[in-house]
């Protein structure tokens, strides 16, 4: 017997031979590596791109980096975004460890980089979030 934790759809939706594919999580590692992998991904790039009560019953589900988009582009705001990120992770997503966040300064973009090892099997891959902020404006 499989002990599944959940059971749905992902998104963007996969489909497999005209229906859509469904994806469950289960408590005995009957997934592949691979799919757990791509579970986790989905599930923090899910986490980062929704905007903290964003979602009405679950208004604590998202991030605060979304709030930021207006910053200035400079390493004080890398920094700050990397932080959110890893917290907003670190506190929602129970499957995987943020092994190293780090940020890329190519002003008016931040590139967020977000190392994670899956807790089942140790794997480790990464994510890029790019932002665009506010160029700095030289004032008159």
């Amino acid at each position: 017997m499989i002990n599944k934790i959940g059971k749905g759809f992902s998104f963007p939706f996969r489909f497999s031979a005209g229906r859509i594919k469904q994806t469950f999580v289960s408590t005995d590692g009957s997934q592949t590596d691979e799919e757990d992998k791509k579970v986790v991904k989905d599930a923090i790039s899910m986490i980062i791109n929704t905007p903290k009560g964003a979602r009405f019953m679950t208004p604590e589900f998202g991030s605060l980096v979304n709030m930021l988009p207006f910053e200035v582009a400079d390493d004080f705001f890398g920094n700050v975004a990397a932080s959110v990120a890893t917290d907003d992770i670190s506190e929602q997503e129970t499957r995987a460890d943020i092994v190293r966040a780090s940020s890329l300064l190519q002003p008016p973009y931040v590139f967020v980089t977000l190392d994670f090892r899956l807790r089942q099997n140790g794997q480790v891959d990464s994510l890029v979030f790019p932002y665009y902020t506010v160029p700095n404006e030289v004032a008159p």
